[in-house]
């Protein structure tokens, strides 16, 4: 090839890699539960890396013996769960702590209040969310059974609702009464939001945001959070601070975690003098993370053979010509996720206010971090002529992403009650941040007209009918698949690459 892509994710997670601080906490034990795949409930997305990135802070970070850190990532019912922090709670030795991490589908009592998380085998009613799911104080009852402290964190909501809003039950939403999060005995409690909100994913980064946020502050993130000074120690209020302060920084305005407990100046959540990690600037990473690049056409040195379906009579750039092989073509204004080079390439039309492409999103998210260094994805707009908003709305996601934020735009605009008004848009952006002066000037400019345009008439000849429609390597995939179609068709792929 000529010339590779540019990297879209310019800048990796700082979490991707453990901090291997050399503490040892021989006395601490800890239960992770990741519930990603419900045997009838929506899909939590990331739940699964949000549990192995609280395992790897507790083992490499906090220094807890890794024989007693127990992963639950499958067949995370009511029973095993209780059984598990039954025997983490006999594990740990005087003076330990009971540590206790979920991620999942939360709810909330209809008739008490009391918080529930839920089992990965529950069903779509209520007694069944009663009876297959473990209360927040059972929980703290069975690991502080040996009157060890115990500390619970808890990346799930209680209104019946999913990570992107929906409601887990069609009609159903449920209240949670401010009692419920009062603090008892030794245990301290942080949960991802406070009552009567939803706990959101981090576009782009693969996590849980409060998750997310969460493990930087106990590497180290947190710590001087109140005095400005580090001392190589976070403490729990350290680290409430620091997460509510990250999440308003990283446009999340609606998501405030609760941490109850007696006296958090009195917990030391992490304890490493000189090995703990500086703060991060948490808006330029994420920026660099999920804004995808635009791809600028080099002139290659002679002009290629061959013409691409779809761009008229002039040659094809380098860079379209990299596609050729499958008819479609990466343009400057396609917006590109995922390695560069010779890799397999998924083009997909897409469009706002189509609830299908709202589905298929995350399961995007999960391809590329799945096949990471293998697989690029190409966003094509396709927006639905009989929404009259999807086309201002794919407008205000490239200006967006002038700004640097597409993807936490897009996780907005694709929301079940996402309101695509021009109004509606403008709040959007103002909940992310963005220099709202640019913002409007770009919607009302026209400059990504012809981009969209072109998309359209480019998906019209390809035969595109729906969306969302994917091609990887030329093969159509129609509607919102499930993860394996797009898996099994990129391994396929992959092999013939080899």
């Amino acid at each position: 090839m000529w010339m590779a892509l540019a990297a879209t994710l310019a800048m990796a997670s700082p979490l991707d890699e453990p901090l291997k601080t050399g503490v040892s906490t021989p006395a601490d034990a800890a239960v992770v539960v990741g519930i990603e795949e419900y045997f009838k409930l929506p899909e939590v997305p990331h739940a699964t890396a949000d549990a192995r990135l609280v395992r790897d802070l507790l083992i490499y970070t906090r220094g807890v013996p890794a024989a007693n850190v127990r992963l639950l990532d499958r067949g995370a019912n009511r029973e095993t769960m209780l059984a598990a922090v039954g025997e983490a709670a006999g594990q740990a030795k005087r003076g330990g702590t009971v540590w206790v991490y979920f991620a999942g589908h939360g709810a909330a009592s209809p008739d008490t209040g009391e918080r529930m998380l839920l089992g990965d085998d529950v069903r779509t009613e209520l007694a069944s969310f009663a009876a297959r799911s473990v209360t927040v104080g059972e929980l703290k009852e069975a690991a502080g059974q040996h009157g060890h402290r115990v500390q619970l964190l808890l990346d799930a909501c209680y209104t019946g609702q999913t990570r992107s809003g929906d409601a887990l039950m069609p009609g159903a939403r449920f209240a949670v009464p401010s009692y419920a999060s009062q603090p008892s005995g030794k245990a301290l409690e942080w949960s991802a939001a406070s009552a009567n909100e939803f706990s959101g994913p981090l576009p782009g980064m693969g996590h849980g945001a409060f998750t997310w946020a969460m493990v930087g502050a106990l590497r180290g993130w947190a710590d001087g959070q109140i005095s400005g000074t580090p001392d190589g120690r976070v403490t729990a209020e350290e680290a409430s601070l620091y997460v509510e302060e990250a999440l308003r920084n990283l446009g999340l305005h609606d998501q405030h975690p609760v941490m109850s407990v007696g006296d958090g100046a009195g917990w030391v959540l992490t304890a490493a003098p000189g090995r703990l990690e500086s703060a991060p600037d948490l808006r330029a990473i994420v920026a660099s993370s999920v804004a995808p690049t635009r791809v600028q056409a080099a002139v290659p040195p002679a002009p290629i053979p061959g013409r691409h379906a779809g761009l008229g009579t002039r040659e094809p750039s380098v860079v379209e010509s990299l596609l050729i092989t499958s008819g479609m073509g990466i343009e400057p204004h396609d917006l590109v996720f995922g390695a560069s080079g010779h890799v397999v390439t998924l083009v997909q039309f897409t469009g706002f206010g189509c609830p299908y492409c709202a589905k298929v999103s995350p399961t995007m998210e999960r391809v590329l971090r799945t096949y990471d260094g293998k697989v690029r994805l190409v966003i094509k707009d396709f927006p639905l002529t009989n929404k009259e908003d999807a086309r201002r709305a794919a407008i205000a996601a490239h200006c967006a992403n002038d700004q640097g934020l597409y993807a936490p735009m897009a996780s907005l605009l694709y929301a079940k009650d996402a309101d695509l008004s021009e109004l509606g848009l403008q709040g959007a952006a103002r909940r992310l941040g963005l220099n709202m002066g640019t913002f409007v000037e770009c919607l009302g400019s026209g400059r990504h007209d012809a981009g969209i345009d072109a998309d359209l008439a480019l998906g019209v000849e390809k035969g595109v009918i729906g969306i969302p429609t994917t091609f990887i390597e030329g093969e159509e995939i129609g509607g919102s698949q499930p993860y394996e179609t797009f898996a099994a068709a990129i391994d396929e792929a992959l092999a013939k690459q080899r």
